[in-house]
């Protein structure tokens, strides 16, 4: 007589789910952004730093592992909430963040005037997911504090 389960226990443990993953091109238009510790207010001339995730067209995220580096050129534009021309930003800049596995790169910028500001991220065609991004710049910021006043 034919013995069929321990056949069927050897093909359960061969795979035929195996394959390679590939890992697509970056997509500018899903690859994420958002601001450093979600703070969007700034004080004149003060570091603004926004994080810019590139993504692939899958939606995957960059790996630094990966045999190829990431061809990310991505751009800025900033306007103010009442004009569609940009405004000159005199030290704007786009670096790769090293201490991370996955590729991200910092954009840091600062501002003289204060005001209400859009930040447009993304390359000469378009933009990443949720640009243009709020964000304000202010003369101060108040600390606030318990006070007593004794009579």
């Amino acid at each position: 007589m034919f013995q069929w389960w321990p056949l069927l226990l050897s093909l359960l443990s061969i795979s035929f789910f195996s394959g390679t993953s590939f890992i697509g091109a970056v997509s500018t238009i899903n690859s994420l952004g958002g601001w450093q510790y979600d703070r969007n207010t700034f004080e004149v001339n003060g570091m603004a730093e926004f994080i810019i995730t590139p993504r692939d067209m899958f939606g995957n995220e960059i790996f630094r592992s990966n045999s190829h580096s990431c061809s990310c050129n991505f751009s800025a534009q900033i306007f103010t909430k009442q004009s569609s021309a940009p405004i000159p930003v005199r030290d704007m800049l786009i670096v790769a963040m090293p201490n991370s596995n996955i590729e991200k790169q910092k954009l840091t910028f600062s501002l003289q005037k204060p005001g209400e500001y859009w930040l447009q991220v993304g390359n000469v065609l378009v933009n990443i997911l949720g640009s243009p991004f709020s964000f304000s710049y202010v003369t101060g910021q108040c600390v606030h504090f318990n006070m007593t006043l004794m009579i």
